[in-house]
């Protein structure tokens, strides 16, 4: 993640250590903070637009322009940083403003020399990466062939060779080095801002302190586990029921057995634990394709549902600009899904290679949730044109997912009208938890572990160790072969790791979009079960969640949140009554079962 997103994604915060400039008048304030927007948003948009180019078009030449193009927004950013110092500003607006660069996740040491070397670090790390694991041959699968094969894996065994095939593949080993000297490069970026670590940056981007964060966090899983580890006891059982011993009877699962690299969902397990295989799915891909819906109709009917709420229509601009499918003799980024800003704030595109199927329409609803969170902001200052809280960047497209329930399916003629039963509830949520539920855990433990590291608490020699330690006691699964200590298996986690992005705003937007739901589906006058509510065509819904998007990072989170939801803190309360029924059903089948491990 890059500056270039902190439309998307960088919020501000209350307060940062270090101490004061004397207040400057305010004509310098204005002098000195429009020079940083100025500098920093040209820089941040000309690196939009060489990523866009290369986005959807890969050829070397973008490749080298992107490369300059962030060369020069991290030379911005440092400007920007020397600028301001630990000055504070009378100016409330230009304040916050100042507070928004400086949680910003990529903060370069302010000595040049250490800058360039972890600009390149970084990119090292990157490249190995995409590269992906290689063969004593030299040939090279990235993550997603890799998981593509576990998907279609018939037996254990070639679900362990498939992992052992990523994980002895030779990432971590080759970036290790890199990201030891990435850990102390970054840190001197953080602390010559005035953070104690990356890791406190990070935290303070939630509007609190750091430490108040990292509780607060504990405390939210804390709620979630108890769902978790019913879900964790069915799926291990019927894990049992397929492959015999290979399986615990209690304890850790495999991991290769949950078709996953790192066990981040368990999408793939449906058909090994579906609860009803009989009950017919909701999955409108047939009707798409007899309707003959082509990709910009696709996104025209997640784009009613917005406007359906009366909310502002995306420009037509976003019709004009967009990329929906590769353009003729182009390599496009596949999958490749995402809202950018190209050359100015109102320039709202998307990119994605569309088909017509039922998980593209999900995934069209979750994309347009940034678009028009972007699009409602486009009169705040650029820099506040972010998210108030990175959790909630996320959220704003997951939330409108929850929306895509069957009657609003057949409301807009894709789905015939069925009653929802029991079973089709059951159903509905076991796979809607196989892939939010189950991610959880994961989501926490990426930066939990990098926290520590940050902070010095996690040494190089137990880099591999620790992170094992913390999968077993977040997620339940084990490796399917002993690790050893010297290896460096968090290099061959999510790609964020490497790629120096925070992963906590995912843990964050899997509970907040909830506490959404909850309120909007109030706003709409609904009062049955929270996974029956859509609001498509409510317009007091919409209002509400409009005004909610045009705050930005203008004001703290909490402020934005209670106006919307009249709380103010996160709380997973609404996420576990959403999944009431399922953890139910859960309980009752797992009753002869010694869950845990």
């Amino acid at each position: 993640m890059t500056v270039g997103e902190l439309s998307g994604v960088v919020v501000a915060v209350l307060a940062v250590a270090g101490c004061s400039h004397p207040s400057p008048r305010p004509d310098d304030e204005r002098q000195v903070m429009g020079a940083i927007e100025r500098d920093v948003m040209a820089a941040t948009f000309a690196e939009q637009h060489a990523e866009f180019a290369n986005a959807t078009d890969e050829t070397p030449a973008h490749e080298t322009a992107l490369e300059q193009a962030s060369d020069r927004l991290n030379a911005a950013l440092a400007r920007a940083l020397e600028q301001l110092g630990s000055r504070h500003f009378v100016n409330p607006v230009f304040e916050r403003e100042a507070y928004v660069l400086r949680v910003t996740n990529e903060l370069p040491p302010a000595d040049a020399t250490a800058r360039e070397r972890l600009v390149h670090t970084r990119v090292a790390m990157s490249n190995v990466y995409v590269t992906g694991a290689c063969d004593a041959a030299g040939s090279c699968k990235d993550a997603q062939a890799i998981n593509d094969a576990m998907h279609g894996a018939n037996t254990a065994d070639e679900l362990g060779a498939a992992w052992r095939a990523w994980y002895e593949g030779g990432i971590g080993r080759k970036v290790k080095a890199d990201f030891t000297t990435y850990v102390a490069l970054a840190n001197q970026g953080a602390r010559d801002a005035g953070f104690a670590d990356v890791g406190a940056q990070w935290r303070s981007a939630y509007d609190m302190p750091p430490d108040d964060f990292a509780r607060d966090t504990e405390h939210l899983w804390s709620q979630i586990e108890p769902l978790y580890r019913q879900l964790h006891c069915y799926v291990r059982r019927k894990l049992r029921a397929k492959y015999g011993d290979a399986v615990p009877a209690h304890g850790l699962i495999p991991m290769q057995l949950t078709r996953n690299l790192w066990s981040l969902n368990w999408d793939a397990l449906w058909p090994e634990v579906e609860p009803y295989p009989d009950v017919a799915p909701i999955d409108v891909t047939s009707a798409l394709v007899a309707q003959h819906v082509d990709a910009d109709h696709m996104v025209r009917i997640g784009e009613a549902f917005f406007t359906s709420l009366g909310m502002a229509p995306l420009p037509a601009t976003f019709w004009e600009r967009s990329v929906l499918t590769p353009g003729l003799g182009k390599k496009m980024q596949c999958p490749g899904e995402r809202i950018w800003s190209v050359d100015d704030p109102a320039d709202i595109r998307m990119t994605m290679c569309t088909a017509p199927t039922h998980e593209d329409l999900w995934i069209i609803h979750h994309e347009l949730g940034h678009a028009h969170y972007r699009w409602a902001m486009r009169e705040l200052p650029p820099l506040l044109q972010a998210a108030a809280n990175p959790g909630f960047d996320e959220a704003s497209g997951d939330v409108l997912q929850l929306s895509m329930t069957p009657r609003y399916l057949h409301a807009i003629g894709l789905l015939p009208a069925a009653e929802q039963s029991r079973e089709v509830q059951i159903n509905a949520l076991m796979h809607m938890a196989l892939n939010k539920v189950a991610f959880l855990p994961y989501g926490y433990l990426i930066d939990r572990w990098r926290w520590d590291v940050f902070a010095g608490r996690i040494a190089p020699a137990d880099y591999n160790t620790s992170w094992w330690q913390l999968v077993a006691r977040y997620q339940g699964v084990a490796p399917p072969v002993a690790r050893a200590a010297d290896e460096f298996d968090p290099g061959a986690a999510v790609f964020h790791v490497v790629g120096d992005i925070p992963y906590i705003s995912y843990f964050i937007a899997g509970i907040v979009e909830f506490q959404l739901h909850r309120a909007l589906c109030k706003k709409a006058g609904f009062t049955g079960p929270a996974s029956e509510c859509s609001i498509y065509g409510s317009k007091a819904a919409g209002a509400a969640y409009e005004r909610f998007f045009r705050h930005g990072a203008a004001q703290r989170w909490q402020d934005s949140f209670a106006e919307l939801s009249g709380e103010s803190t996160i709380d997973a309360s609404a996420l576990v009554e959403y999944f009431a029924p399922l953890s139910a059903w859960l309980e009752e089948q797992n009753r002869s079962e010694a869950c845990g491990w």
